[in-house]
């Protein structure tokens, strides 16, 4: 067995996915406000008292899950670099990188049960997108190495 580099060596860059995001409502406490309050039943006083102020704010929470269509592009970016500088490291010139794509679908179809003319009334949906699943790379040993 010759211990001579090969020619083509490739590396295989998962596509990881971001953190899935939803929106919630939340109640924000904004400051306080200064009221004017009676206290006591037989013998009434008016005492000025601090009470908070609210609002409600829609904001972006994390979900603790992966998100079906929004990748990781920064650690991507990164890990392609990474791996484009151990080839060149090794001797390789970068000659191609390459997305692999996956498909998602998905669909849905239910049956009514109105009768119309020769068949039965029916309804549904369906979808179906492409993401990039991995980055191949493809290097090609240098004349320099």
């Amino acid at each position: 067995m010759s211990s001579e580099k090969p020619t083509y060596k490739h590396i295989l860059i998962p596509v990881l996915m971001d953190e899935a995001y939803e929106t919630r409502t939340i109640r924000r406490q904004t400051g306080t406000k200064t009221v004017q309050k009676t206290k006591g039943i037989l013998n009434p006083e008016r005492v000025l008292k601090e009470e908070p102020v609210y609002e409600y704010v829609e904001e972006q929470m994390p979900t603790g899950i992966a998100s079906d269509t929004d990748p990781n592009s920064v650690e991507v970016g990164l890990n392609l670099e990474k791996a484009c500088n151990k080839l060149a490291a090794e001797g390789y010139e970068v000659i191609s990188i390459t997305p692999i794509l996956r498909g998602v679908h998905a669909h849905q179809y239910s049956q009514g049960n109105l009768k119309k003319g020769t068949g039965a009334s029916g309804f549904g949906y369906g979808y179906g997108y492409s993401l990039t699943d991995s980055l191949l790379i493809v290097g090609r040993l240098s004349d320099n190495a």
